[in-house]
């Protein structure tokens, strides 16, 4: 068998070559996906606190939610919002958690308690450092006063037209300083009213937001609500009557 040509050695150079790149692109790949799966376990720190009424009572079953105070490029290889309810005794934990900082809300689902985040309420911020635990946290959640909006329907056409007439709806609630809405909780019903409660902070100017389609309503005093209406409500502590009323009259073209 004859010495190879020149050109073959060159192929098998050429092949070497191609190969060792291969093999360290395929390193780099492996070394970057090792790092970010490095970097996106978590470390043990622990957060835990309590959640309490304003006047110091402890709150069972609080949905306590945490989130990431401060975003990076980093935070998308990362959890960023966790979830955990409060114990009897109103306490609650966080484990194995990144290095961050975090904040920290609370609610109360159907209760009189005002949610800390959307209603602006001063909420902790909590800095966890790697191994550490921040104990002793707390979180205060103001009663707000229960404001109850009855929709007289004499004609019953709220129960013969929403939901099967594609369209026709109605909507009532609330807007958050957050910007958020915050939709009523119907209490009560029969064919021919309804009646619904939202939940709003002591001494502010908050409005009532009805979205009507379909329907016609008009309030106490008799006044045609545009389809998206603006009902101002303020609530005096010690205030003896907290309700709104509305009545449907009618049906509009949709």
């Amino acid at each position: 068998m004859g010495s190879p040509t020149d050109l073959e050695i060159l192929g098998l150079v050429a092949q070497a070559v191609s190969l060792k790149v291969i093999y360290m692109r395929l390193r780099l790949t492996t070394c970057f996906f090792v790092t970010m799966y490095s970097l996106a376990q978590p470390e043990p720190g622990s957060i835990i606190g309590s959640v309490r009424a304003d006047d110091g009572t402890p709150i069972a079953g609080a949905e306590v939610t945490m989130a990431r105070a401060v975003s990076s490029e980093l935070s998308k290889y990362l959890p960023n919002r966790w979830l955990t309810r409060s114990r009897e005794d109103g306490t609650f934990s966080f484990d194995s958690l990144p290095v961050g900082s975090f904040g920290l809300c609370a609610t109360v689902p159907g209760s009189n308690f005002l949610d800390s985040c959307e209603w602006r309420e001063p909420v902790p911020v909590i800095r966890l450092e790697r191994s550490h635990t921040v104990a002793d946290v707390i979180i205060t959640l103001k009663r707000g006063a229960e404001v109850q909006v009855r929709v007289d329907d004499d004609r019953q056409l709220l129960a013969l037209r929403e939901g099967r007439v594609p369209g026709a709806s109605l909507l009532i609630g609330v807007g958050t300083p957050s910007g958020t809405f915050q939709p009523a909780i119907l209490i009560n019903r029969a064919s021919t009213f309804r009646v619904y409660k939202v939940v709003i902070p002591y001494e502010k100017d908050i409005h009532l937001i009805v979205n009507r389609s379909m329907f016609r309503l008009v309030d106490s005093a008799g006044n045609i609500l545009s389809r998206s209406a603006l009902i101002r409500l303020r609530i005096v502590r010690g205030a003896q009557t907290n309700s709104v009323r509305l009545s449907v009259i009618g049906e509009e073209a949709l």
